[in-house]
């Protein structure tokens, strides 16, 4: 067998992992036996050496299946019995087939509870499948239609941005899934939870701009202003923990096209990038106002940042300098105290 296969279980709670799979040659059984809670058979449709890889990450309520494929393959099975599938189409070279649907990436697409697939993958493909329970998604005012499956959105410029999102969640989760020990990543576990709640985030937000107005979606300036207080201030206290924004549309009894569109209306932004840059601020006033008595890592994680180096990227981009000098600065005012 010509694959490589790494992986890595948090000992804390051995349910949540994430597996990763590198195939330098096609190894449809190995394919299949990656994939969770499917059924998917793969045909090679291009002569030519086969290289592949593929990703499997258990989560406390969803699970999730990545794949990235040199050659054209056909992909046909069954989706999952008791879960919805959030899939997103991230790349791929040319046009693919999914379902009698022609379509170019990025791509939203969507399979509710065993419904069929039937997908021409192009050569250069990457995809991700999330698997959800429907219950969560019916708690945010997300309705997802019995035999649904296949492609459901445009390359617009909103699916664009979420393919970048999402290319960076997957990014982190792979790299927790080849090396071992990442210093960037003190807490594998809490970066894996972070990872499932910003997926969560991300693709659940994107059916919900596909979807009809809720009925009850209008709001007068009072209640939009309510609304967001509440969904402000339970960011402000609970930004440390890992956190979906589907648990504030919970507290408040409202649906998630409601609570972005609010959102959006007072604050100019979406309640995940809210959460964001509330992490990054927390964190530049611990360094500012510390002394040089905490590390950036301890800063970093202190603020509900998990992984450093986009921290640091993250940091430099917004504030205009690394965490690492506006540490050294706040040492030297404390010295000179």
């Amino acid at each position: 067998m010509n694959s490589s296969q790494t992986g890595t279980i948090p000992p804390i709670e051995p349910d949540i992992g994430v597996l990763s799979l590198d195939l330098d040659s096609f190894e449809p059984q190995s394919m299949e036996e990656a994939l969770s809670h499917t059924t998917v058979e793969h045909l090679q449709l291009a002569r030519g050496r086969f290289l592949g890889q593929l990703m499997h990450a258990e989560f406390t309520a969803s699970s999730l299946d990545w794949g990235s494929y040199n050659l054209p393959l056909l992909a046909t099975g069954g989706m999952p019995a008791h879960r919805v599938t959030l899939g997103f189409i991230l790349a791929a070279d040319g046009e693919s087939m999914m379902n009698g649907k022609t379509f170019q990436p990025p791509a939203l697409v969507l399979f509710s509870e065993e419904t069929e697939l039937y997908y021409r993958l192009a050569p250069g493909t990457q995809w991700l499948a999330f698997q959800v329970e429907r219950s969560l998604l019916e708690r945010l005012g997300l309705s997802l239609q019995p035999g649904s499956a296949g492609p459901a959105g445009n390359s617009t410029t909103g699916i664009r941005q979420l393919n970048q999102n999402l290319q960076d969640t997957l990014a982190v989760l792979r790299n927790i899934s080849v090396s071992g020990h990442d210093p960037e990543i003190p807490d594998p576990l809490g970066c894996i939870k972070e990872a499932e709640a910003r997926l969560f985030d991300l693709l659940a937000s994107a059916v919900a701009s596909m979807q009809p107005d809720p009925a009850h979606s209008r709001l007068d300036r009072s209640e939009t202003i309510r609304l967001v207080r509440f969904a402000t201030d339970y960011i402000l206290a609970h930004h440390k923990e890992s956190m979906r924004i589907g648990t504030i549309c919970c507290e408040l009894d409202c649906d998630l096209k409601t609570l972005e569109r609010a959102f959006h209306k007072v604050h100019g932004m979406s309640p995940r990038q809210f959460l964001t840059l509330t992490r990054l601020n927390n964190a530049r006033q611990l360094l500012l106002n510390g002394k040089g008595k905490h590390s950036v890592t301890h800063t970093a994680m202190a603020s509900g940042i998990q992984h450093l180096g986009r921290f640091s990227q993250q940091y430099r981009l917004w504030f205009g300098e690394r965490p690492s000098k506006t540490l050294a600065r706040s040492m030297h005012s404390g010295s000179k105290a």
